[in-house]
């Protein structure tokens, strides 16, 4: 009896070993989930096709670059407060962002793909793609690009454009895919792809390895596109990483904002201001967040004199010029960061809301506009050369149009308001404008551009001017502050 139970024992032992071996050798008793956080701070900027110099790189193509941005939002990420987002705005842009921490493992032992994104424009069922760089023989010299895209693989749905929609690129090995070369099980000729399954990839190709970047494309062909993106996941063996794209900074709080409010002023840049070219008046209150040089402009002139009106955090010149009211000038006169931060907040939601199209007519817009918040786009290449600019809506009317393109243009050109609707009420939000002139116009609303910098001659503004920087002179701003709904969840600024 005693050796039957000893070997019992033994049996039941040896049987938990191999248990216990047969976990560890699958990987699945010690699989775990990591999430990575990617910041601006942690990537480098390359041109195409350049040897990675990081683990993470953001790659554009020099002679048609494509823009890649950390940002806050849009809507509600996956992970956190924030994404990447890629804009493409010709057919000829290019820019991705690639990971190589994974070199060296096998294609097969990959259990696990995905990535979200959300659409702001583009055109059909286009959004950003998944590249793999692989040596498909696995003997060191082989290569190609494995690709993954939506558009291909229609049973997870349409892609839409304003929300949030994660695609999985492992999808149980279902998952459709492309190679950029001839591979076994996928061939590629005269430009035509076959679009095969992963497992059909893996089965035709089983010492398949990763030889380069894993990452996101968003290529040549897709104009218009903007794409943000979160939550890029690789599995491997049971483990699995997911990089978590968010700003360097957190947003800022609604609080701070609040503090920060850029709508109580005339006039706000993060950086240099300054007004030489002829000379004016600014009738509201005036924040610099860098060096102000004003010559021959009497400032704040409509406001209190008992007030602070021009706060300046740089060196402050003032030339034949007066100043109503008390002046602060000093390193921190003015929160110039979380404003910065808050106000692209504000111009990323207004974007998101998208709006309708305004149709050129005779030369110039028209925009047509019912009671409550209505929300336009243009396209700032249109606008360029156009020679007026009618808004034709109630007094009870928002109006706010979203102007795209990186270097914009207002020039020459009539801009008027008619039905009752006030310059209280209406935004010109230059939501990517890097570079924005205008130039011989009065703008009867407030100009938000808050990535640009500003040239402002030989005209006027009737609102808030919000800009990274501004140049210019002979232009008379008038303080007419923005009063409509700005429709973020988050109080930005205060009404």
């Amino acid at each position: 009896m005693y050796f039957k139970a000893l070997t019992n024992k033994i049996c039941a032992l040896m049987a938990l070993i191999l248990m216990i071996s047969f976990f560890v050798s699958s990987g699945s008793a010690f699989a775990a989930t990591q999430t990575i956080v990617v910041k601006e701070s942690d990537v480098a900027r390359q041109d195409e096709d350049s040897v990675p110099t990081k683990n993470w790189v953001i790659y554009t193509r020099p002679a048609a670059p494509g823009i890649a941005t950390f940002i806050n939002g849009p809507g509600t990420p996956p992970l956190n407060a924030g994404s990447l987002e890629f804009k493409t705005p010709t057919s000829s842009n290019k820019v991705y962002a690639f990971n190589f921490d994974h070199v060296g493992k096998t294609l097969a032992g990959i259990d696990a793909m995905s990535y979200s994104t959300y659409r702001t424009s583009g055109a059909g069922a286009q959004v950003t793609g998944l590249n793999i760089q692989v040596d498909f023989v696995g003997d060191g010299i082989s290569f190609t690009t494995l690709v993954f895209e939506p558009i291909y693989n229609t049973s997870q749905g349409a892609v839409t454009n304003g929300i949030w929609q994660t695609w999985d690129a492992f999808k149980g090995g279902q998952a459709i895919w492309w190679s950029t070369k001839p591979i076994p099980g996928s061939a590629k000729t005269n430009y035509a792809n076959t679009y095969v399954t992963w497992q059909t990839i893996i089965s035709n190709n089983p010492n398949a390895k990763i030889k380069g970047g894993f990452g996101l494309n968003q290529g040549s062909g897709n104009a218009t596109l903007i794409t943000a993106l979160d939550a890029l996941t690789l599995g491997y063996l049971g483990n699995t990483v997911i990089y978590d794209f968010e700003l360097n900074t957190p947003p800022p709080s609604a609080a701070q904002c609040a503090a920060a409010d850029v709508t109580k002023f005339n006039i706000f840049t993060f950086k240099n201001a300054s007004l030489t070219n002829g000379g004016s008046e600014i009738t509201g209150k005036v924040a610099v967040g860098g060096n102000a040089n004003f010559m021959n402009y009497n400032i704040a002139t409509g406001q209190p004199s008992n007030e602070v009106n021009l706060r300046v955090n740089g060196t402050l010149t003032l030339t034949y010029g007066q100043v109503r009211g008390q002046i602060v000038n000093n390193p921190t006169a003015v929160d110039a960061t979380t404003a910065e931060a808050c106000a692209k907040l504000t111009s990323q939601y207004w974007r998101d809301q998208g709006g309708t199209p305004v149709a050129s007519m005779y030369g110039g817009f028209q925009v047509n506009a019912g009671s409550g918040t209505s929300y336009f786009k243009l396209e700032g290449s249109e606008l360029y050369n156009a020679n007026n600019l009618v808004i034709n809506a109630p007094a009870t009317a928002t109006v706010i149009l979203n102007i795209n393109g990186t270097a914009d243009r207002l020039q020459y050109m009539g801009f008027s308001l008619n039905g009752g609707i006030g310059p209280k009420n209406v935004v010109l939000n230059f939501h990517e404008a890097t570079t924005l002139l205008v130039n011989g116009i009065t703008i009867k609303g407030t100009v938000w551009a808050p990535y640009a910098a500003v040239t402002y001659q030989n005209g006027g503004l009737q609102g808030t001017l919000v800009a990274q920087s501004l140049t210019g002179g002979s232009t008379r701003f008038e303080n007419y502050r923005y009063e409509g709904p700005q429709g973020s969840s988050v109080p930005l600024f205060e009404n």
